[in-house]
């Protein structure tokens, strides 16, 4: 993984500024940011076949929302089961406040309070646990949609675990790289924070250029993964996303 590639290729475009001005714009809108991971996959594409110096245009922003929204969906299903803790959580919530309103003696409260304090800190354990090892299948999940470009091979289990298996090792360094550059950023947004009227300007303008540049590193760093994959499988030859699912 050339973490250093990465980070730098995306200012080789003569057209860099516009093109991350936009999917900066994007991201910010709701509903419509969905077409940011259609966006990615075509720069993974792009990188795969060794021109990631030229990122992707944003014209039919229509296809690549609806790819995009697949890939969101398969992914989000995939975290169904930190969905389901949350909602344990909720019902817990609101058993141990109900047996906090029927306590009658102080003991009683005390050790309802306890229960609460525990049990929370327990599920909530458990669920950031289970989120952070199945958001380690997500690029597992994004291989098989670029591969096929269905929604339905997303969920071919055995093929994202396999996947995931091969290159945890990249997967986790990605993670360090971008996980590095959003603490970088928080950081230097915290003393600008600082700067009375101009700071919070400044803040929204860090964060709004920090955004595009997030999503082409991202998708870099996927190409790298699944090139370096296939490099080490049978040469795999990337088919264009379906529109629809299947």
């Amino acid at each position: 993984m050339n973490i250093s590639r990465a980070l730098q290729h995306p200012t080789q475009d003569p057209n860099f500024v516009q093109k991350l001005a936009v999917t900066s714009l994007v991201a910010l809108v709701p509903f419509l940011n969905f077409a940011l991971y259609g966006y990615a996959l075509e720069h993974s594409k792009s990188v795969m076949e060794g021109r990631d110096n030229i990122l992707p245009n944003w014209d039919d922003i229509g296809a690549k929302f609806q790819r995009g929204l697949l890939l969101v969906l398969a992914q989000m299903a995939y975290l169904l089961p930190v969905f389901l803790i949350y909602g344990c959580f909720f019902i817990f919530i609101v058993g141990g406040a109900g047996l906090a309103s029927a306590a009658n003696t102080r003991q009683q409260e005390r050790d309802v309070a306890a229960l609460l304090s525990v049990g929370s800190i327990s599920i909530m354990c458990v669920a950031g646990f289970v989120g952070l090892a199945l958001s380690l299948l997500t690029p597992g999940v994004y291989r098989q949609f670029f591969i096929h470009g269905t929604f339905a091979s997303c969920f071919k289990f055995s093929e994202v675990l396999a996947f995931t298996r091969r290159r945890l090792g990249d997967i986790l360094l990605a993670w360090l790289a971008l996980g590095g550059i959003g603490l970088g950023v928080g950081l230097v947004a915290m003393v600008l924070s600082l700067v009375p009227c101009l700071g919070t300007i400044a803040v929204f303008a860090l964060s709004f250029i920090v955004t595009g540049y997030l999503q082409v590193v991202h998708a870099h760093l996927m190409g790298q993964m699944m090139l370096k994959d296939s490099q080490t499988l049978a040469p795999m030859s990337p088919v264009p996303p379906a529109t629809t699912g299947g």
